[in-house]
């Protein structure tokens, strides 16, 4: 069971890798000249793919270089095994042939040792009696060979239990924190939900324990603040929040907790956790063209400064589970801010 479940998501991470090499190709060319928020919808596709057993068949397709024409076995299975790509169906159906050829073999001459001499089969007749009545007192057991197939699915579930337990100790590491943070209001806010017209009911609370202002929940979302970034002037305060609000209204702690997941499945495959790292960017980067859209293009300035005195402190691992104001790559979301054309922020 453990091994058809491997190879099922082995070929999901097959197809999903062929569709994020796509975007990355266009990622790399088109980078700068169209907007984060079209990449974002990109990496939704090659979620999708990672996630879904769905293909449309085609003679162009790539996946037809995979295909054995000299092999003419079918599997009468259907489900799982149905899933997988041809090179590993076509694997499993002759390693199955080869055990039942070699089963047959022996088979065979153990019959025909029997026919040549009536004293040979006598003496397997004596020798089948004496182990049946063994049997009857010893219990039975077969005996198992761990192929390599076996092995990889068993490190593949391991790594997913790594993956998953680290995720939820700083999941709750961060719920910690949380209780211990209190209620703050400012009228910045009900501003900042009117700019993006939003009408979701919206909590914000204060925290000397967190270094940098990120978002917790999915539907009932809070904006947890550092106790600095409560004193801050209320421009640079509208920043923040606006930034955070774009995160709570496009469900990006949601989108964020799927790739984390699919993550953790194909926690093999470097090409997702390429696309996992380029994919929080460009969410970050897609909300800053957002808030660039609402304010204004003469407001960049501004915003990048907030961007550097508030965004550049210490990354802090409990945030990392969640959409955050604070990105390592602030560096470069400043210069993409500083950089972005009049044009983006046009309606």
């Amino acid at each position: 069971m453990l091994k058809n479940l491997f190879y099922f998501f082995l070929n999901l991470t097959f197809m999903g890798s062929v569709t994020a090499a796509a975007v990355l190709l266009l990622r790399l060319i088109f980078n700068k000249s169209i907007k984060k928020s079209v990449f974002v919808i990109l990496w939704i596709v090659v979620l999708f793919r990672l996630a879904i057993p769905l293909s449309i068949p085609s003679p162009t397709s790539v996946f037809n270089l995979f295909n054995n024409s000299s092999t003419q076995a079918s599997v009468s299975n259907t489900g799982i095994a149905d899933l997988m790509p041809n090179f590993i169906r076509d694997n499993l159906i002759y390693e199955n042939e080869y055990n039942v050829s070699q089963d047959n073999s022996v088979y065979n001459q153990s019959k025909a040792s029997e026919a040549e001499s009536p004293d040979v089969a006598a003496a397997q007749d004596v020798i089948d009696n004496t182990d049946r009545k063994i049997s009857q007192n010893t219990p039975v057991t077969s005996g198992y060979s761990i192929s390599f197939s076996d092995i990889a699915a068993i490190i593949w579930l391991a790594g997913i239990i790594v993956l998953a337990s680290f995720g939820g100790t700083v999941y709750f590491l961060t719920l910690r924190k949380i209780k211990k943070s209190a209620a703050f209001e400012h009228i910045v806010l009900n501003e900042c939900k009117q700019s993006l017209n939003m009408k979701r009911h919206i909590k914000m609370l204060k925290s000397k324990e967190i270094e940098s202002p990120f978002v917790y929940g999915i539907f009932k979302s809070k904006i947890l603040l550092p106790e600095s970034v409560t004193k801050a002037d209320n421009k640079s305060l509208a920043h923040i929040l606006m930034h955070e609000l774009v995160h709570i209204k496009r469900f990006d702690n949601m989108l964020k907790l799927i790739s984390s997941l699919i993550l953790c499945i194909h926690w093999y495959n470097p090409i997702v956790w390429l696309c996992y790292v380029l994919m929080q960017r460009d969410i970050e980067s897609s909300c800053d063209e957002k808030v660039l859209a609402v304010l204004g293009y003469n407001a960049r300035g501004e915003y990048a400064f907030s961007l550097y005195e508030f965004a550049s402190r210490k990354y802090s691992i409990e945030s990392a589970g969640f959409t955050s104001f604070s990105e390592a790559n602030t560096k470069s979301r400043i210069s993409n801010v500083l950089n972005y054309k009049k044009v983006q922020y046009q309606q």
